[in-house]
């Protein structure tokens, strides 16, 4: 099991939108979800230099999740879904969109993760 870095709602995740060797960024998200709530979110870094991992936990009240960008930015891909065996539930392969290189994370009602 790898040790990912414990990150907050008001941290923000940089990255290279577009490296020489890997590609296009992205990230795979997995939702951890206890009685129909989300409780805390597993991000890797998929094609960077990097491979670490974040941890994040959530207020644990929000029923749904959001990931988008802003309005005059293009839609971020989410092109595969499926099971995470390390965390057991659902995962979320996503490239980032172009003109993008943050990844920030909004804790309302519905929690909101953002690329800017």
């Amino acid at each position: 099991m790898k040790k990912e870095k414990e990150i907050t709602v008001n941290d923000v995740i940089k990255f290279e939108l577009l490296h020489d060797r890997f590609g296009l960024a992205g990230f795979d998200f997995c939702f951890i979800f206890k009685y129909g709530k989300l409780k805390e979110i597993f991000i890797y870094r998929r094609q960077q230099e990097s491979n670490e991992g974040f941890h994040l936990k959530t207020a644990g009240y929000q029923r749904n999740f959001s990931i988008y960008s802003y309005c005059d930015k293009q839609d971020p891909n989410i092109w595969k879904c499926g099971y995470c065996k390390e965390h057991k539930t659902i995962c979320f392969r996503v490239t980032v969109p172009n003109d993008t290189n943050t990844i920030r994370f909004e804790d309302f009602s519905i929690f909101n993760i953002i690329f800017c």
